[in-house]
């Protein structure tokens, strides 16, 4: 019991030291998409709600992500043995503890991406998709450039220590197909209707 006291005191501190960066992250975003509807000539009366659905459709995506990286970082570090060998079946800590995070992420994910197919008018503005969509490539980029950049030096060590660059492939087997699927979507998604700019005056 003790044990678990301390980690949820430092899950509970980790949170409330993330919580401006988490409002930072959100606040960028809107004001983007805020200053670009206000030079459309039809403005979107949603913009915060589907600001706020999609931050949090993000945010489950990023948690599915992490609980899987945990999952493949735990599997590549198995070291099948006497000592370790577990029953079939049998999860061990770092397993369930990744697995609870998918399922999390995926039960929020999916009541949030609900309300925007269902309840906004996500279809005829969709700029908010297009801006956390490349909030999440921008997210992307940055986590497989740093596990690249880890993997690329420990490489160039003299001793090169395997056994070390398996965390760094298992992030890398995570996030470098969903880098991969977000270009494509960012790709996909420059093909839809942007509506009309404001006319100036000067045009008239």
């Amino acid at each position: 019991m003790p044990t678990l006291l301390r980690e949820l005191e430092f899950i509970g501190g980790m949170a409330a030291l993330s919580i401006p960066l988490v409002l930072l992250s959100l606040a960028i975003p809107y004001a983007v998409l805020y200053m670009r509807d206000s030079r459309n000539e039809e403005h979107d009366p949603e913009i915060g709600l589907k600001s706020a659905m999609y931050f949090m459709f993000s945010l489950s995506i990023i948690l599915i992500l992490v609980g899987l990286t945990v999952i493949v970082i735990d599997f590549l570090m198995d070291e099948k043995g006497p000592a370790g060998a577990k029953s079939a079946g049998d999860f061990n800590e770092m397993q369930r503890l990744g697995a609870a995070m998918m399922v999390s992420g995926f039960a929020v994910g999916l009541f949030h991406l609900v309300v925007i197919l269902g309840f906004t008018n996500d279809r005829r503005f969709p700029a908010a998709r297009r801006v956390f969509l490349g909030w999440r490539l921008a997210i992307h980029s940055l986590v497989v450039l740093g596990a690249f950049t880890i993997l690329v030096v420990q490489v160039f060590q003299k001793d090169v220590n395997w056994d070390k660059l398996k965390p760094v492939f298992g992030v890398l087997l995570v996030w470098t197909p969903s880098w991969l699927a977000h270009l494509i979507l960012i790709r996909y998604y420059r093909s839809a209707p942007i509506p009309r700019l404001r006319r100036s005056p000067l045009e008239d």
